[in-house]
């Protein structure tokens, strides 16, 4: 509905569009910029994880071998 122009917003609102707990939103994606100067803030960073994966059988069984 909205690509960034905060006009935009302005016009949904006033045809009664409302925000709230029932109608909750969340941001798709942001920009910030520096108070300072204006530029753009950039984070750069990255994660790693493990993907874990599993699978259920429903008909099988298992054999346990124990020597000790």
């Amino acid at each position: 509905i909205i690509d960034g122009n905060l006009g935009d917003l302005r016009d949904i609102l006033k045809k009664g569009a409302t925000f709230n707990r029932e109608t909750p939103g969340v941001p798709i994606a942001y920009t910030t910029n520096f108070l300072k100067d204006n530029e753009l803030a950039v984070i750069k960073n990255n994660s790693e994880y493990i993907e874990t994966t599993s699978k259920a059988y429903t008909d099988g069984k298992i054999n346990i071998d124990h020597s000790g």
